[in-house]
Formats: structure tokens, C-alpha cells, sequence
């Protein structure tokens, strides 16, 4: 992973290794870069790392605060190889609903558990379901 290396930086390595490490258990990765900027070479060495991983990685591009310039701003990371570029503003909170569908898309699906608030896996809903449907009839 590529973060600059100045030497006042003393908590680079461990910083490094613990993205490494989250990267690794995570379902989904999210690369936020600078639509304002444009392309940066730093951008092009994430994007490689990023590809490189076993894990979905969605890309949002920051800083798209106008609809027209926005698309024209993102359109410039379509270089990246990293699928879409999401264009959204932090400030305004543009795209960001597009940008949780994608964030959400490769999860897996849960329903609330009644019992323990927890959640459910789309096979153990199916389960829970014919159970329930077994005691209501037996009522």
C-alpha cells in the first residue's frame, strides 16, 4: 500500500499493516478520491493495490458538488479500472444514496431476528419463516 513515507511520520508502518489487515476481512473496500484534483499519480497506485485485493472495492469521487460538472469530474477516474466512479459530495450529500447501493450491492442479505435483534442470512429467514408459519398453524 503506498503512503508517503516521511520520516515524521513514525506510525506509518503500523497504519500500513492495519490496512492491509482490514482489507483482508472486509466484505466491501471503499477508495474516496479528489474529484477537484483530478487523477493523481497517488490515485493510479491505490487503484493498483486495490485490484489486487480479494475484496470488492467501490470508488467514489469527492468533491462533485454541481450534477453537470460532477459526472465530467468522475468520468475522469474511469481510468483507474476500478468500475464505476461514484460522484458524490461530503458537504452536500450528493450521490451518496447511489454510493450506499453500490457499498451494499456484494453484502449478504439479513432480515431482523425477532428473538435477539440480531440478523438472519437470507436462508435462515426462509427457516424462521416456515418454523413460524409450523406454530401458527398449531395455535
Amino acid at each position: 500500500l503506498v503512503f508517503d513515507d516521511d520520516a515524521e511520520h513514525v506510525f506509518m508502518p503500523q497504519i500500513r499493516q492495519q490496512a492491509i489487515v482490514a482489507l483482508r476481512d472486509a466484505a466491501v473496500a471503499l477508495l474516496v478520491v479528489d474529484g477537484q484534483a483530478g487523477c493523481t499519480p497517488l490515485d493510479t497506485d491505490i487503484a493498483d493495490f486495490m485490484r489486487r485485493q480479494r475484496v470488492k472495492c467501490v470508488l467514489a469521487v469527492n468533491k462533485c458538488e454541481s450534477e453537470k460538472t460532477g459526472e465530467l469530474q468522475a468520468a475522469d477516474f474511469w481510468q483507474l479500472g476500478m468500475g464505476t466512479p461514484h460522484p458524490v459530495s461530503g458537504i452536500h450529500g450528493t450521490g451518496m444514496g447511489e454510493l450506499m447501493d453500490a457499498l451494499t450491492a456484494p453484502l449478504p442479505r439479513t432480515v431482523p431476528d425477532k428473538a435477539t435483534d440480531g440478523f438472519y442470512s437470507d436462508e435462515e429467514a426462509r427457516e424462521a419463516a416456515r418454523r413460524d408459519a409450523e406454530l401458527s398453524q398449531e395455535e
